[in-house]
């Protein structure tokens, strides 16, 4: 860990955000990790998939992303995480196999394999339009996300949907607050990348 936060310092990384499990807390705790919330991992109950590939979206307006969307959506996700994370879009948008759904100005939804995420949308209209739309994709498995106990709405919507919580998690910071909307945020992209 003190590889990996000395690399993140050396690339002017002033910020670092992860999920921590109760085993690992404490570790984090030790090398200056605040804690900034709860973060729950969801999973679609087994058999719900079933029926849903293929369908035709309800929300119509839900589209394929095209490069010219990125603008927009780099935008609408710096409000969310108060951070420029245009490198990773940039380089999920590009990454053969990802799916990316929009509603134009209203939000975005990234499906990689079986994880659904980042969504980023403006209102629980929008968020469970682009939801409803990336389960009509065909997935290997049940998919999954995780999610900001910080946006309330977001567990009712998963549930709605036929989602469990899975497990409970952390959310923690290490470098100066952000300036986050966190009522944007439907899901994160991955334990991995944020």
């Amino acid at each position: 860990m003190d590889f990996v936060l000395g690399t993140l310092e050396q690339r002017g990384i002033e910020t670092t955000v992860l999920d921590a499990s109760a085993l690992g807390k404490p570790l984090y705790d030790t090398l200056g990790f605040l804690e900034r919330g709860t973060s729950y991992r969801y999973k679609l109950r087994d058999g719900l998939l079933a029926g849903r590939f293929g369908e035709a979206p309800r929300a119509p307006r839900v589209r394929h992303a095209q490069p010219k969307d990125l603008s927009w959506m780099l935008e609408l996700d710096f409000q969310a995480m108060g951070a420029d994370r245009s490198r990773l879009l940039r380089a999920l948008f590009a990454q053969a196999g990802v799916r990316v759904g929009v509603l134009e100005g209203r939000g975005f939804a990234f499906v990689c394999g079986t994880q659904i995420g980042p969504l980023i949308a403006r209102g629980p209209q929008a968020a469970r339009a682009l939801l409803e739309a990336v389960l009509t994709l065909e997935f290997a498995s049940a998919p999954e996300v995780c999610v900001p106990a910080q946006n309330p709405q977001v567990c009712t919507l998963l549930e709605e949907q036929g989602f469990e919580r899975q497990k409970v998690l952390t959310y923690m910071e290490r470098g100066p607050a952000r300036a986050a909307d966190s009522s944007l945020r439907w899901a994160m992209t991955s334990f991995a990348l944020g």
